[in-house]
């Protein structure tokens, strides 16, 4: 539970770093800061829950073994930030439409009588 609360504001900010373009178009590690912060997060998330089994193991004998995990379990933690992804791809391909439609709209206006005799 842990491991999804910390990896789901990372996936959701991936597509997120640079929103005008797609992910396929500008990489998100091109962001200094949000690459060392998304590093940090894992690192700490990481050494969190290896200190959590540590813990849990020398204080109190039993550590949840990781085979005692369902497969389904595995499978949905490593899939779902896939689709995390893909869905604000998909969000963030409709937003781009949007505003180069507005942006249009708003040149057609600017183009009027009133838009011509403007110094912009």
């Amino acid at each position: 539970m842990r491991h999804a609360i910390s990896t789901a504001p990372v996936a959701v900010s991936v597509s997120l770093v640079h929103w005008q373009d797609h992910l396929w178009q500008k990489l998100p590690f091109r962001n200094i800061v949000w690459s060392i912060t998304a590093g940090v997060i894992i690192v700490v998330q990481v050494v969190f829950s290896v200190l959590d089994v540590w813990a849990r193991h020398t204080m109190w004998g039993a550590a949840l073994s990781l085979a005692d995990v369902h497969p389904a379990v595995w499978v949905l933690g490593c899939v779902w930030p896939f689709v995390v992804i893909a869905l604000n791809e998909l969000s963030k391909r409709r937003e781009i439409k949007l505003a180069l439609r507005a942006q249009k709209r708003a040149r057609l206006d600017f183009d009027t009588k009133l838009g011509m005799n403007s110094p912009f």
